[in-house]
């Protein structure tokens, strides 16, 4: 299951789509009724006890997996269900919002839209949003047994927005050369060749060297620079070193064996890359050392 967040201004247009008749079912609405454009306005009026919030509407599409489909195609209950303990764990309550679901695609999904304004009047926070509805989709796929993706292969691209699709391309790209790298340079030059920049960062809380990648996106949306996959583990920092170091010991190896068979005895193993430049710091071990 993932969840897929957006924030807005206004809710008619929101609400519109949410509600089309010829896509979706509404399963639940709290707070509103009538017509898409009357519960448009209720919305509306209720963001008017708080003009402190400007993106006042909240909406997230829950979607599952086509591997789901078959629990959740006729059951209802459960989806609701899904979507309830959802806005929990994320601190949605207290607060106007509908939950519809759309039958216009082959895997399984459904619309949450609510009010960042509660019935009180106080705000509904989305500080760490992202991050929090991370865990929480991973949580609940583990509690309901839903399907764990397997990565990012089998990824529509067609369907991805501008920002997400340069995302997956600079993914590809980094899976693709990292394993015919032999040295950060070797990465580097590789990637620029693609349009990818890559740097090296220092993480001020942690103090954990971070390898952010970016590419140049000045035609859609002003944006200048895409930051590549935030918290993805298999081409982090760590990881890419282990896979350069993992090549590096293997062709030291294979010399060695070729000048002299116990050369590789000298060799240390893994070599420790202390810099990003590619230096190694390592120690030799001696041959009559137990």
């Amino acid at each position: 299951m993932i969840g897929k967040q957006t924030k807005g201004t206004s809710f008619s247009g929101c609400v519109r789509y949410v509600l089309k008749e010829e896509k979706s079912k509404l399963l639940e609405a709290v707070g509103v009724n009538g017509s898409p454009e009357q519960m448009a306005e209720q919305f509306e009026l209720q963001a008017l006890l708080n003009d402190k919030v400007k993106n006042i509407v909240g909406h997230t599409s829950l979607n599952f997996s086509p591997e789901d489909g078959e629990c959740l195609k006729s059951d209802d209950a459960l989806m609701l269900q899904i979507a309830h303990d959802y806005m929990k764990l994320m601190g949605i309550e207290n607060t106007q919002y509908i939950i519809a679901r759309h039958i216009d695609r082959e895997h399984p999904h459904c619309h949450i839209v609510f009010n960042r304004v509660d019935n009180d009047g106080k705000t509904i926070s989305d500080k760490n949003d992202f991050r929090r509805n991370e865990k929480v989709c991973k949580m609940l796929t583990a509690k309901y047994r839903l399907h764990f993706a397997n990565g990012k292969d089998h990824i529509k691209e067609e369907r991805l927005r501008p920002y997400d699709k340069a995302k997956h391309e600079i993914y590809k790209a980094l899976k693709e050369e990292l394993p015919k790298a032999h040295s950060w340079e070797d990465l580097k030059d590789a990637l620029a060749d693609r349009d990818i920049d890559m740097k090296f960062k220092v993480s001020r809380t942690t103090r954990e060297i971070l390898l952010p990648l970016h590419r140049p996106f000045r035609r859609l949306h002003g944006i200048k620079r895409i930051p590549a996959l935030p918290g993805t583990k298999e081409h982090s920092y760590r990881h890419c070193i282990r896979d350069l170091d993992r090549d590096r010991c293997r062709r030291y190896r294979s010399i060695g064996n070729f000048l002299f068979p116990r050369l590789h005895e000298f060799i240390p193993s893994p070599f420790r890359v202390s810099n990003p430049d590619g230096s190694c710091r390592a120690e030799t071990r001696s041959l009559n050392k137990k």
